[in-house]
């Protein structure tokens, strides 16, 4: 083989590692950057469910058991639209949601509330935000 050959070979074999190598690491990359912005997408999740949740509870205790303005209704109303809502339109965090039963520990909230059962309902709303909370940093982790 004349030596003309042998750098063609060599020169053609460091271009395509070159090549290799930076297609590998742009793969890389992006799929590290793919994996962060997906645990961003669910800890945001996490935190719309768990404000939304709290927000409306509190309205829910404050409103639920009294005579209510046109108003208050509508606040009312409008609380728990919004808690289902952000419970039904979970994109990341669905599978948690549907696993851990987070509706239904919702609805035994709410009917304790219906209740009268403040004390109940302030007791497993606790148990549900504490739930919510450690499988949002499991989630992240």
């Amino acid at each position: 083989m004349q030596t003309q050959t042998v750098t063609l070979i060599v020169a053609g074999l460091g271009i395509t590692g070159t090549l290799l190598g930076s297609v590998l690491s742009q793969w890389m990359t992006r799929r590290s950057q793919h994996s962060l912005w997906l645990r961003d997408q669910r800890k945001l999740e996490w935190r719309e469910l768990l404000s939304r949740l709290t927000e409306t509870f509190a309205t829910i205790v404050r409103l639920e058991n009294s005579v209510l303005s046109p108003e208050e209704k509508q606040e009312l109303d409008a609380g728990k639209m919004a808690a289902n809502n952000t419970l039904e339109d979970r994109l990341f965090i669905a599978p948690d949601v549907a696993t851990m039963g987070i509706t239904e520990a919702w609805t035994k909230v709410l009917n304790s509330v219906r209740r009268g059962a403040l004390n109940e309902a302030d007791s497993r709303f606790r148990d549900l935000k504490a739930d919510i909370v450690v499988a949002a940093l499991k989630s992240i982790e």
